[in-house]
C-alpha cells in the first residue's frame, strides 16, 4: 500500500508519466535520529529532489551509534560499548528521568516517517551491510547534518562518504557539515574519500576554506534543506497546535543563563506564558514543554507563536521560514552557522550576546520583505546546485 506521502510527492512529478521512468536518487543522512532537525532536514532534501522531477528515496540506514541516544529504552552493555564503562554509568543514570519523554518522542518520530518520509525496502544496520548489499539507485546523495563529522566516523564508518557506491554512478553531497577541525592523522584520508564525489557542497564557509585545497574542485555552500521548502510545504506536515492562547517559544536545546533571563523578561512584560523545549520549571511563567511532541506540532508551534527564542539553528530557521519575531543564542561552539546564516539575510543584528539589549531587540521589527528576497535569492542558488548536479545523469 502506497503511503500518503506518495500522493504528496506526486505532483510535484510532471516532468516525467511515469514514476518508472524517473531516474532514482538515493540520500543518506541521519533521519533515523529523534530530533528535529534531522528528521526534518531529511524530509526536505527528499522532497527537494522530488521536486526536480526525480524518484528520491531514503537509504534506511540505522547505525547503532545514531540512534542510541534517543532509544527510549537503553542497553545498558551498548552505553558500555560506545562510551566506556564510567561514562556509560553516568550516561545510564541520568537518562533515567527522561524515559517517558523519549518513548513518546520515539512514537511520534517513527509515525512522522511512516507517513512522510520514502524509505528504502532494505534496512542496513551497520556500513558493512551497505558495502555487501549496495541500494540501487542512478545517483546518490550524502546530507545534509553533520555527516562528516571526525568525532562521529570512527562509530558509523564511511558510509556517509558513499564509500559503498561503486565509481561510474554519480555521488553528491549537499550541505555536508564537517563541524569540528579534521584531526591532521585523517585529513589525506578526507581527501581521498571526497575527491571521488562529482558536485559537492557543503554548509559552512568554515568547511569549504578547509576542503578547496585538498580535493581540487568546485565547492558551493548551500543551504540547510530546511530552507529549501516554502512555508506552504511545510503545512503540509503541521499538526494542530495544543496551545489556544498567545505564548512565547523557547526552543532552548543549548540552555544559557541569557537565554532564560531574556524568556523571562518578555513574558514578564507581555504576560505571555512560556512553552520550552527544556522542563517548564525553568522558567517563571512556563507553561509547558514541547520535547515530546511531533515534528509536525513543533512547526505548528513556532509558526503560531508571538515570539521565538532559539540556541538552536533550526528555531532560527523555521522563524524565518514563517516570519516570525526571533531572538537567536549563539553561544557554543556549533553556533557558527546560526551566525553565518543570519549575516547572509543581513539581520544579524537578532543575535543576543553580552553587548546586546534583550529588550531592544525584541521592539525592533524584521523587515520581513527584505529577508525573504534575500533568502530566496539563496534558496534559488542552492536548488540550482542541485538541479545541475542532478541534470548530469540525463546527459
Amino acid at each position: 500500500m502506497l503511503r500518503k506521502n506518495h500522493f504528496l510527492l506526486a505532483k510535484n512529478r510532471s516532468l516525467c508519466e511515469k514514476e518508472e521512468d524517473m531516474k532514482s536518487v538515493g540520500i543518506i543522512n541521519f533521519h533515523r535520529a529523534n530530533n528535529y532537525g534531522a528528521v526534518l532536514q531529511a524530509y526536505a532534501i527528499m522532497r527537494a529532489v522530488s521536486n526536480l522531477g526525480y524518484r528520491a528515496e531514503i537509504i534506511d540506514f540505522i547505525p547503532e551509534a545514531l540512534i542510541l541516544n534517543y532509544q527510549a529504552k537503553t542497553e545498558f552493555r551498548k552505553l558500555v560499548k560506545q562510551l566506556g564503562i564510567l561514562r556509560a554509568t553516568r550516561s545510564f543514570i541520568k537518562r533515567l528521568p527522561g524515559k517517558r519523554v523519549r518513548a513518546i518522542r520515539e512514537r511520534l518520530f517513527t509515525e512522522m516517517r511512516e507517513e512522510f518520509l520514502i524509505l528504502s525496502r532494505e534496512k542496513y544496520s551497520a556500513p558493512e551491510d551497505l558495502r555487501k548489499n549496495p541500494p540501487k539507485y542512478d545517483a546518490y546523495i550524502t546530507g545534509s547534518d553533520q555527516v562528516w563529522n571526525p568525532s562521529m566516523k570512527k562509530a558509523r564508518g564511511d558510509s556517509y562518504f558513499l564509500d559503498f557506491v561503486d565509481d561510474g554512478f554519480l555521488k553528491v553531497s549537499y550541505a555536508a557539515s564537517i563541524a569540528e577541525p579534521v584531526p591532521s592523522d585523517l585529513v589525506n584520508e578526507y581527501a581521498r574519500l571526497i575527491k571521488r564525489f562529482d558536485f559537492i557542497s557543503v554548509r559552512e564557509k568554515s568547511a569549504k576554506e578547509f576542503l578547496r585545497p585538498l580535493v581540487e574542485k568546485d565547492i558551493e555552500v548551500t543551504l540547510d534543506p530546511t530552507l529549501l521548502l516554502s512555508e506552504k510545504e511545510w503545512a503540509e506536515l503541521m499538526k494542530n497546535n495544543p496551545v489556544n492562547s498567545k505564548y512565547i517559544l523557547v526552543y532552548d536545546l543549548a540552555r544559557s543563563k541569557m537565554l532564560t533571563q531574556g524568556a523571562n523578561e518578555i513574558s514578564l512584560k507581555t504576560r505571555y506564558p512560556i512553552v520550552s523545549f527544556s522542563s517548564s520549571r525553568n522558567y517563571r511563567n512556563g507553561l509547558y514543554s514541547f520535547a515530546s511532541s511531533s515534528p509536525g506540532e513543533f512547526l505548528s508551534l513556532i509558526r503560531d507563536a508571538e515570539v521565538v527564542l532559539s540556541s538552536s539553528f533550526h528555531g532560527v530557521a523555521f522563524s524565518v521560514v514563517f516570519g516570525k519575531p526571533f531572538l537567536a543564542f549563539a553561544s557554543n561552539k556549533r553556533s557558527s552557522r546560526i551566525v553565518d546564516f543570519l549575516e547572509l539575510l543581513e539581520v544579524e543584528d537578532r543575535i543576543v550576546d553580552d553587548n546586546t539589549s534583550i529588550e531592544i531587540i525584541a521592539n525592533s521589527p524584521i523587515d520581513y520583505v527584505k529577508t525573504r528576497k534575500l533568502l530566496e535569492s539563496e534558496r534559488e542558488k542552492s536548488i540550482q546546485f542541485l538541479k545541475n548536479a542532478l541534470s548530469s545523469l540525463e546527459r
